[in-house]
């Protein structure tokens, strides 16, 4: 990858200018013939956080959480790979907690895939139709590339970070000197990032990593896995 690959990437997963999430859900809208519900957002703490909508007719999507477990979304982010269902309201394979901004949207065939980054997922994407029809492979495979991209970017991100000067940096040290390895700390850096991003959206601040990584100077936590 040429260095000026690893700065377009590092840009598009920055939180204060571009969103990579919304760059991918876009590209999943681009791919289907008939109109689709494209949405997702980042998993911080353990709960998903719906911050991108594409197509939808409501609100009610926009800004909802979803805690492990429940839904559609909540079953994805535990089990670490791309659920579906093909009728949501008759389904008997999900927990139905957000029944009523999902009907209320006419939502019928649902696929939810997971960003997994170091076995843990990180954000979630979704595409929905508002008719009951069979999950095929072209759709799976398009939004399973997509998660892919974006776990992978995640680490470029935080090499990036990592090479410059200022927190991020700093924290980057501070942990390899405390005894992590290189893929772990970038890892958790990360994390980090993501954990950031989503203070971000709950608040509607610009990203500061001043904020991301406010004890650099100070002795880490136990060393990473």
């Amino acid at each position: 990858m040429k260095g000026s690959d690893v700065e377009g990437f590092a840009r598009l997963l920055r939180p204060r200018d571009d969103d990579t999430l919304r760059a991918e859900l876009r590209v999943i809208a681009a791919g289907f013939a008939t109109p689709a519900v494209i949405f997702g957002g980042p998993v911080s703490v353990g709960t998903l956080q719906i911050s991108e909508t594409l197509g939808t007719r409501t609100a009610g999507l926009r800004g909802l959480l979803v805690s492990p477990r429940l839904g559609l979304g909540g079953r994805a982010m535990t089990q670490l790979r791309p659920q579906w269902v093909e009728d949501y309201a008759s389904a008997q394979t999900i927990t139905h907690d957000y029944d009523r901004p999902v009907i209320n949207e006419g939502l019928r065939t649902i696929i939810a895939v997971p960003v997994v980054v170091g076995g843990q997922s990180r954000a979630i994407l979704y595409a929905a139709l508002r008719q009951s029809t069979p999950v095929g492979d072209r759709l799976f495979d398009m939004l399973s590339r997509a998660g892919d991209r974006l776990a992978a970017v995640g680490f470029v991100w935080a090499f990036v970070a990592a090479g410059r000067e200022g927190s991020a940096r700093a924290h980057y040290l501070a942990r390899r000197e405390h005894g992590d390895r290189h893929a772990a700390v970038l890892r958790h850096l990360f994390n980090r990032m993501l954990g950031q991003l989503y203070q971000c959206l709950q608040t509607d601040q610009k990203y500061d990593a001043t904020k991301a990584f406010p004890c650099h100077g100070t002795t880490p936590e136990p060393a990473a896995a």
